[in-house]
C-alpha cells in the first residue's frame, strides 16, 4: 500500500493516475483502487470539502511533496491560481474500469486517508481469520477491537505540544482514534510557522486549531473528519462533524483552550483536568 498510493514517489499506482489526470488521458484502474477513491470522494462532500484530496498540488507547492521541509512559502499568485481552479475529487470519473477527469488540476493525495484505510483493512483481515481482539497503531493513530486479557484497551491523548499525555480514554468494542495535529510536518520561515495541513479555500495552512482528536467505528471515516475539522472554522465545526456522523470530537485551539462534545467529555479521563479551559461543542450528531 505504501508504494501504490504514496503521494509523491515514482512508480505506483497513485502516481500513475495524477500522471494520467495531468495529461487527460484515462487510465484503468482494479476495482479496489476505484472503491478507495469512490469512498474518498463521498467522505470529502461530506466534509463540505474541507478534507480534500485533491489539492496534491498545492500539498507540492508548499513544499510537503518531500522529505524536508524548509521554505519558502509559495507566492499568493501561485496559490490563487490553484485554488481559483477548485479540484476536487468530484472532477473524477469512472468509467467501464476507467478513472479520468475534467481538471487536469486535480492531483490526488491520500495523505489524509491512507492511514485509516490501511487500518481498517488490517482489522477485517484479522477477523477474518478469526482474531477478535487487537489493536492496530499506525504512529498514534488507530482501531482497537476486542478487549486485552478481559480489560478494555487503554489509549493516551497526546498534548499538541507533546510531553506526556493529557487523557485516556478506553475503545469500547470496535472503534478508531484519530488525531490530526499542526506539528506533524511542519517548517518555520523567517520566524512563522507553516504546516502541512492545507486550506482547500484559501490555500493556506489550516489556522485556529492546534490538534483535533475524534471517535469512530470506520478508520477511514476517522481519518477523514479529523483532518476536516482541523481545516474548520470554530463556526464550521458542529456542522462538519454532524455531516460526517462524528459525536465524539476533541479540539484544541492555538489559544490552548479544549472544545469537545459532551459525549467525548464523558469518555475521557485527564490527567489533570482542574487547570483547562473547557468549553463543550455541540454534539455531532
Amino acid at each position: 500500500m505504501h508504494d501504490s498510493w504514496h503521494a509523491w514517489k515514482k512508480g505506483g499506482l497513485l502516481s500513475e493516475i495524477n500522471q494520467a489526470i495531468a495529461e487527460g488521458k484515462p487510465l484503468q484502474i482494479p476495482d479496489e483502487a476505484a472503491n478507495l477513491l469512490r469512498k474518498s470522494a463521498a467522505l470529502s462532500r461530506e466534509s463540505g470539502y474541507l478534507f480534500n484530496p485533491a489539492i496534491g498540488k498545492l500539498v507540492a507547492l508548499w513544499g510537503f511533496h518531500g522529505e524536508e521541509w524548509s521554505g519558502p512559502p509559495p507566492s499568493q499568485q501561485e496559490i490563487r491560481r490553484l485554488t481559483m481552479s477548485a479540484p476536487t475529487m468530484d472532477d473524477l470519473q469512472f468509467v467501464d474500469g476507467s478513472i479520468s477527469s475534467s481538471n487536469r488540476d486535480v492531483k490526488i493525495d491520500l495523505g489524509g486517508i491512507a492511514k485509516g484505510y490501511a487500518i481498517d483493512r488490517a482489522v477485517a483481515q484479522l477477523k477474518r481469520i478469526g482474531i477478535n481482539d487487537a489493536i492496530i497503531n499506525t504512529g498514534g493513530d488507530l482501531r482497537a477491537i476486542g478487549e486485552r486479557g478481559g480489560r478494555s484497551w487503554n489509549i493516551g491523548i497526546r498534548s499538541p505540544n507533546g510531553g506526556e499525555p493529557i487523557a485516556a480514554l478506553q475503545p469500547r468494542g470496535d472503534e478508531s482514534v484519530f488525531t490530526s495535529g499542526d506539528y506533524e510536518r511542519m517548517f518555520l520561515y523567517e520566524g512563522i510557522r507553516y504546516h502541512h495541513i492545507i486550506n482547500p479555500y484559501t490555500g493556506l495552512p489550516a489556522s485556529e486549531t492546534r490538534s483535533v482528536t475524534v471517535i469512530h467505528p470506520d478508520a477511514m471515516t476517522a481519518d477523514a473528519t479529523a483532518t476536516a475539522l482541523l481545516v474548520a472554522s470554530p463556526e464550521q465545526r458542529s456542522k462538519v462533524a454532524a455531516q460526517m456522523g462524528i459525536s465524539y470530537v476533541l479540539i484544541i485551539d492555538e489559544e490552548g483552550i479544549y472544545h469537545m462534545t459532551q459525549e467525548m467529555r464523558e469518555r475521557l479521563s485527564w490527567q489533570q483536568e482542574d487547570h483547562l479551559q473547557i468549553r463543550i461543542l455541540e454534539s455531532g450528531r
